[in-house]
């Protein structure tokens, strides 16, 4: 495998991680409630690993999560 090809592989898998590990708050549900998947613009996080950006609202978190 030549340093191209792994330079390549290492940068599809960052941005890969990147774009789909972040879940987005945005609240359009209204009801600032977690586990309301409206309340969310991408999906609501279900990985452990997942990255939570808060658009707007002040959550309430009503399930068991880990932060």
């Amino acid at each position: 495998m030549s340093i191209k090809n792994l330079y390549l592989i290492i940068t599809f898998l960052f941005i890969s991680t990147t774009a789909f590990g972040q879940k987005y708050f945005n609240n359009n549900g209204g009801d600032n409630l977690w586990s309301n998947a409206a309340n969310w613009s991408n999906g609501k996080p279900t990985a452990l690993n997942a990255k939570v950006v808060i658009n707007k609202g002040n959550p309430i978190v009503d399930e068991n999560v880990t932060l």
